[in-house]
């Protein structure tokens, strides 16, 4: 594990990780790999703003192959856990719409990959899959009514 230090939250990047990556940023033809790396880092940090607004800053982030995980002594309400499982994906919804305008104006494709990515990242994550933030808000939402 490699470990970083960011605004005071500890980031650790998995060897493996790192060497996937480059591996696929190098084979890719499509030119969609890095759009969707740049998507899924920014689909966090749509959680990670919401946690430090409502004060419940992350202490580390962990960088896998597969999976990105957000720990810390989260003290977060029903509704504002709600509201920071919902904000990666409104993130990406928001981005996709300024995106989409910045290549109506430059007409570059890297721009419309990305706007596009940022689509299908947000609308993925809102699948009721558990593991994915729409499971999650599911679970939550069943759990909270049902017994």
């Amino acid at each position: 594990m490699i470990k970083f230090k960011i605004f005071g939250i500890d980031l650790f990047v998995s060897v493996s990780f790192v060497g996937i990556y480059t591996l696929m940023l190098y084979i890719d033809t499509t030119g969609l790999m890095l759009p969707t790396a740049i998507a899924t880092i920014l689909h966090e940090v749509g959680h990670i703003i919401i946690l430090i607004a409502f004060d419940s800053k992350p202490e580390k982030i962990f960088l896998k192959v597969g999976a990105i995980g957000i720990s810390g002594d989260f003290m977060l309400s029903l509704k504002q856990e709600l509201i920071m499982l919902a904000m990666g994906p409104f993130f990406n919804i928001v981005l996709f719409l300024c995106f989409f305008c910045f290549y109506t104006v430059f007409n570059e494709l890297f721009i419309l990959n990305l706007a596009l990515v940022m689509l299908v990242v947000g609308v993925f994550n809102l699948l009721p899959i558990i593991g994915l933030d729409g499971g999650d808000i599911l679970k939550i939402l069943l759990s909270s009514r049902l017994k």
